[in-house]
């Protein structure tokens, strides 16, 4: 990210009413930067009455503007001894940061449609992208704690309800309370920071993000996952234990958090056999019988249960929100091994499923 816009969204989270910089400020950290957001309309010129203004020194100290024989100096409000400083224009000169033109970039470098509206101080609604049936809300929020998360974020359906998922865009801020995660994604809300979303050092949008938000099996019309497990941040397939309970159920653990899904849910369901589970159902559950791990000898059955790993490696993924493989190169091992933990708890006598 650009280090002026940096300085300025940083100042934007702990204090979104009062975003004005003076030109000295700003033109030290980055002169061309500067100049550029003029010109973009970043910063719009202030208007103001200098001597009606007090500013800090670099000890914390108040200080008064008062200009003196066509000469601008701060001089201190407690102590009449202390001596004043000289002020530039540069110091002097103040301008407002306009959050326009980001919100403007992003939805035209993502493409979004809707129209740009301020839902708060802290909460701009940029537009919608639909995937598949979905409407994904694109929201920026300027948030500083969790608290915040809570007022601005638990009440965002109420106020947009035209979209079935909000990605809410945020500048450096990053959600750490486990409950208050529960609570968003069970209304599907999903808070991440700048460096997550976007690529490229621009503000185009990642696309693998959505595959960590609802993620539907996109390419096996009429399946979709239903639900997404509250992954902590910083998950590894490493720390995921998955454990075959029922004939159509699983328990998924991560870190003491654990839940339970039918095979429908997770999106192993075949509708054309009447809703009944799939054949990828059939090896997961295999994968459990075998302590996460099968190899095949003929190269027709490789081939088919290739397609079949594919399939559940994508439906694990929506479902965990993990990046990367949940299987160990195959190459490798020549077997398909799982890197998480699977295992049958469902003590079924018969382990003689075909794949």
């Amino acid at each position: 990210m650009n280090s002026l816009l940096k300085h300025i969204l940083q100042q934007a989270e702990t204090c979104p009413d009062d975003l004005k910089f003076s030109e000295s400020e700003l033109s030290n950290i980055s002169q061309s930067s500067f100049n550029a957001f003029k010109k973009q309309k970043y910063l719009v010129y202030d208007q103001y009455e200098p001597e009606k203004e007090t500013i800090f020194d670099k000890q914390g100290n108040e200080r008064f503007i008062r200009k003196v024989k066509g000469k601008w100096f701060a001089i201190s409000t407690e102590d009449n001894e202390m001596s004043p400083i000289v002020l530039t224009d540069k110091d002097i000169n103040r301008y407002s940061f306009n959050i326009q033109p980001l919100l403007k970039d992003i939805r035209a470098r993502n493409n979004l449609s809707g129209t740009i509206n301020a839902i708060s101080s802290r909460t701009y609604f940029i537009g919608v992208k639909t995937l598949l049936d979905k409407k994904i809300g694109i929201i920026l929020c300027l948030l500083a704690d969790d608290e915040q998360a809570e007022t601005e974020l638990l009440t965002l359906k109420s106020k947009v309800s035209q979209c079935d998922v909000f990605l809410i865009l945020c500048p450096f801020y990053t959600l750490k309370n486990q409950g208050l995660i529960n609570k968003l994604q069970g209304q599907t809300i999903f808070p991440v920071c700048f460096d997550d979303v976007f690529k490229d050092n621009n503000f185009t949008i990642d696309n693998r993000i959505f595959q960590k938000m609802y993620l539907p099996d996109s390419e096996i019309k009429g399946k979709k996952v239903f639900v997404k497990f509250p992954t902590p941040a910083g998950t590894k397939w490493e720390d995921v234990t998955i454990q075959i309970v029922s004939n159509d159920s699983v328990k998924i653990t991560v870190n003491g958090i654990f839940k339970r899904y039918t095979y429908a849910q997770i999106g192993f369901i075949d509708r054309r056999k009447g809703d009944l589970p799939d054949s990828q159902w059939e090896v997961l559950k295999a994968l459990a019988q075998e302590n996460g791990e099968i190899s095949w000898n003929s190269k027709s059955a490789q081939e088919k249960m290739q397609k079949k790993i594919q399939t559940i490696r994508r439906r694990l993924e929506a479902v965990m929100g993990i990046t990367g493989d949940p299987f160990h190169c195959y190459k490798a091992n020549k077997s398909y091994k799982t890197k998480f933990k699977i295992e049958d708890k469902s003590y079924s006598q018969d382990n003689s499923g075909s794949y």
